[in-house]
């Protein structure tokens, strides 16, 4: 071993050792040829080029994620990323290897997004406050989350779309500020259930005994708003550790060459080019072929029974999955998307007219539309 690696492995938390070694497996695990040498280079490379940041304690940062929803991280590297992010973003372009983005890449609109500015220079505080607030114009659901010094904050107030949610006082040496922008779309798409997140807030603060407070401005806004009564969008979670051999629907992509304990190479090979199998296919039961001669290499009986049998069941199940993400579908456009995201809903029912007409024994219905005509016959009773 070479000598760069031993910060890696003298000076290094075990438990960011195991945050990177699942980053970079799930960032490479369709790559060939990838060993323990690729993970050891990098990640020595990554923690050389660390540096000693002020972060938002677990406390605080974790209700913050939980009940504003947000997925995506960024101004972070590979050793400091948090794995409550399913998304992140670095500068940094060899981070990639652990699944990071560049940061060149990042768009706050449509987004759910967390910013650390505590260790920005001022210049880069501002840039991201004037970028951030330049994407709530958009038309999809935004929502920037922004932890600085309260001192630059004062300014973009004036924005009704930025509000503070905490101040607090005394944070390592610091006046720092929890600051939310957020347009009207992402209030309806995402619902904030305020009095939750207040109350995880100042429990946070004080576990760390810490003068946190939240301003009476922001308590009024939220308390005199109707809240949409559905749930939020599902939050996307990080790779995590595994604890079977093999799944079915989320299979290892391929398997090393050398044989893995206690199943046989030939086996392997089967588990190998079934992992390669269409996964969509199977929500309409098809099968791949080599699970048979899986079934047969381990001399299990009643082989067909049995496929028929799994083939119904994700036919079957898989139908269901479709009746119920139409009818998800249809609700949120019905009862959750704004009016705005309908196409021509200005002109709807402008456009649309509807005849009845009566000839001798039939009914005709003529449904007019700008570019069709529907007409449906029935006779009479």
């Amino acid at each position: 071993m070479g000598p760069h690696w031993k910060k890696f492995i003298f000076e290094t938390e075990p438990e960011q050792i195991d945050r990177l070694a699942w980053d970079f497996l799930a960032a490479n695990d369709q790559k060939q040829f990838i060993g323990v040498r690729h993970f050891l280079d990098h990640a020595s490379r990554a923690l050389e080029q660390e540096r000693k940041k002020l972060e938002l304690a677990k406390e605080l940062l974790v209700p913050l994620v939980q009940e504003l929803n947000l997925w995506v991280e960024a101004t972070t590297d590979a050793a400091s990323s948090c794995e409550l992010f399913s998304e992140w973003y670095s500068s940094n372009v060899d981070d990639s290897w652990f699944g990071g983005k560049h940061s060149s890449e990042l768009s706050f609109a449509s987004r759910n997004t967390y910013i650390n500015l505590l260790n920005s220079p001022v210049e880069l505080f501002h840039h991201f406050l004037l970028v951030a607030i330049s994407h709530l114009d958009s038309l999809d659901p935004t929502r920037i989350v922004m932890v600085g010094e309260s001192i630059y904050f004062d300014k973009y107030f004036e924005d009704r779309r930025v509000l503070p949610l905490a101040v607090i006082e005394d944070y390592c040496g610091s006046r720092i500020s929890i600051v939310l922008a957020i347009n009207k779309f992402s209030m309806v798409v995402d619902p904030i259930i305020w009095s939750s997140l207040a109350s995880k807030l100042r429990e946070g603060g004080e576990k760390l005994n810490c003068q946190l407070s939240i301003p009476d401005s922001t308590e009024r806004l939220f308390a005199e708003r109707v809240l949409p009564r559905h749930s939020p969008r599902i939050r996307g979670v990080r790779s995590s550790k595994e604890s079977t051999v093999y799944g079915f629907f989320e299979p290892r992509t391929f398997w090393r060459k050398e044989t893995p304990i206690g199943i046989p190479g030939k086996s392997a090979h089967l588990l190998h080019k079934i992992a390669q199998f269409d996964q969509r296919l199977l929500l309409i039961g098809i099968l791949p072929n080599q699970l048979r001669a899986l079934a047969k290499e381990n001399k299990m009986t009643h082989i067909e029974e049995s496929l028929d049998l799994l083939r119904d069941s994700l036919f079957w199940n898989g139908y269901e999955i479709w009746k119920k993400r139409k009818a998800l579908v249809l609700r949120y456009w019905q009862t959750v998307a704004p009016k705005e995201w309908r196409v021509n809903y200005r002109n709807f029912a402008v456009t649309v007219k509807t005849l009845f007409i009566i000839v001798k024994d039939f009914t005709i219905l003529v449904v007019c539309e700008e570019q069709s005509v529907l007409v449906l016959i029935s006779k009479r009773k």
